[in-house]
């Protein structure tokens, strides 16, 4: 977040500069090494903002010295094309690529008027999985959870919502005397919106209206949360973070369609995922604010209500300190990073 940050601020100033003159843009990176699969994904952001919309010229000069079983995916990235002179071959690649490891799709708001949009994405998906040797257990809930954020961004924000998934190559790893060959699953959804994560919720609980209420009494229970979480507010934990953990709880939802009875567990999914997994790394983040999608933290309690916290209490305990964060930049909209270690069977 940090370094991206200061790149932001490089290309504001430029911008500013030079507003009526469109100078190119070249980025001496040295050794390149990304933390994690989002932060890739937001440094080609921020290329394609200089190529579309800035109509600047880029060119990348860089090393990639390494990479781990998150971050393999650089090697799939349309940034490559970006050390030479590729700008149209870089635009597309971005916004569309099924090729080896790396599925990509930018989904364009007049392709979510396609009924069937969503079914068309799972099946690719799917497919893309099986072809490279996914394990079927695994394909069917990596697609499930994907096409839920896909469509969870689509109806609240309206908005393109890009979507990146690489599969690596096999990694060893030593248990005690045996060896085992892992490969990561690492994802990223994001959509940018001026709507955050939890604004859609945080709008219907302050209007309350009756007819949602009636439909479906479990945002009572938000109401009642909402009451005790405040009184534990503090300088890492606020409203806001209050607002996102509560549009993760089963049949919540912003939608102000009064036939929907909110979300189908999505964080379930996360959390199975991870179960079958040896490591993994998500995430959601949304303008300053984070939330980590911790395994300890996942379950449901008895009444469908996820606690985010140890005591497995969502109505009178704060999450645990270690699953909310801020991020070094503001990010405008909603992205999804997860990462996943799986067992090659």
């Amino acid at each position: 977040g940090r370094e991206i940050s200061e790149l932001i601020k490089i290309i504001n100033t430029i911008e500013k500069k030079y507003a009526y003159i469109k100078i190119p843009i070249r980025l001496i990176l040295g050794e390149l090494k990304f933390a994690d699969k989002l932060t890739i994904v937001i440094f080609e952001t921020i290329c394609h903002y200089i190529l579309t919309n800035s109509k600047r010229k880029i060119k990348l000069s860089y090393t990639i010295e390494c990479c781990d079983i998150w971050t393999e995916g650089i090697f799939s990235s349309p940034i490559l094309l970006l050390g030479n002179t590729e700008e149209k071959k870089f635009i597309d690649k971005y916004n569309s690529e099924i090729y080896q490891r790396h599925y990509r799709k930018v989904v364009f708001v007049d392709e979510e008027k396609n009924p069937m949009f969503l079914s068309i994405i799972l099946t690719e998906i799917r497919t893309f999985l099986k072809i490279v040797d996914v394990a079927e257990k695994y394909r069917e809930k990596v697609a499930l959870v994907i096409s839920e954020l896909v469509g969870n961004a689509c109806e609240h924000t309206k908005t393109e919502c890009l979507i990146d998934i690489d599969v690596t190559t096999p990694y060893i790893k030593k248990d005690e005397d045996e060896e085992a060959e892992y490969y990561g699953i690492n994802i990223v959804v994001l959509n940018f919106s001026p709507q955050l994560l939890g604004d859609a919720l945080e709008a219907k609980i302050k209007q309350r209206d009756d007819v949602y209420f009636e439909k479906n009494p479990r945002y009572e229970t938000v109401i009642e949360a909402k009451e005790n979480h405040e009184k534990l507010f503090n300088n890492w934990y606020q409203l806001e973070d209050f607002y996102n953990i509560s549009s993760f709880q089963h049949k919540i939802s912003g939608r102000k369609d009064v036939k929907s009875t909110g979300g189908t567990g999505l964080t379930q999914l996360i959390h199975s995922l991870e179960q079958m997994s040896d490591a993994h790394n998500c995430y959601v983040v949304s303008g300053k604010k984070v939330v980590k999608f911790l395994h300890d933290f996942l379950e449901y309690d008895s009444d469908d209500w996820i606690g985010f916290n140890k005591e497995k209490s969502f109505k009178d305990n704060i999450p645990d300190i270690s699953v909310i964060g801020t991020c070094g930049i503001y990010f405008p909209g909603t992205a999804y990073n997860l990462n996943f270690a799986m067992k090659k069977e």
